[in-house]
């Protein structure tokens, strides 16, 4: 699969779309320092998105009822470089104690879904805004759609993060009405 180097619309379409490369920050995180060495930020979100939202939907479905494991999360909350960890694992519905106890296990039925609903929506906003960076803005700023909540506390609830993926897909057709 070819990386796209513009953010055309064609590219879009074909779902050959991938942001360009990411300006990393310092991030404080659990992640063992081999894996960002080993990989760039990008690289470590397709890794992420391999394993979760890219699988079929039954898959999908299948990962969701065993449970995400606890690496996978790590992962994710290593990719992040605007949002804090805290405010990751919140909309995951997990604070970092409860990763810690369950380290090399794996997430409940409904933190699993959370963070398929997260890596979704985060994916999302990336192809509709145009850069890792405005995504991560986005979900972390108020915004009036959501009565001043900020998209991130809203994922953490399915019913939340449909509401945030119909906003992004209004926003990428236009329609704000």
């Amino acid at each position: 699969m070819g990386k796209a180097s513009t953010s055309s619309g064609a590219a879009k379409a074909s779902g050959n779309y991938r942001p360009g490369p990411l300006k990393r920050q310092p991030v404080m995180t659990r992640v063992p320092s081999t894996w960002l060495k080993s990989c760039s930020g990008e690289d470590l979100w397709h890794e992420v998105m391999a394993t979760t939202i890219d699988l079929p939907a039954i898959d999908q479905h299948g990962l969701v009822q065993t449970g995400v494991p606890t690496e996978v999360l790590d992962k994710m909350v290593a990719t992040f470089v605007r949002l804090v960890e805290t405010e990751v694992l919140g909309a995951v519905g997990v604070s970092s104690r409860t990763v810690q106890r369950r380290k090399a296990g794996v997430l409940s039925t409904e933190h699993s879904g959370a963070v398929l609903d997260l890596i979704a929506v985060t994916q999302k906003a990336i192809e509709v805004l145009g850069s890792r960076e405005a995504a991560e803005d986005w979900l972390h700023h108020p915004a009036l759609a959501f009565d001043g909540r900020r998209p991130i506390e809203l994922v953490s609830t399915r019913p939340g993060a449909d509401l945030v993926k119909d906003h992004l897909t209004r926003m990428e057709y236009g329609v704000y009405a």
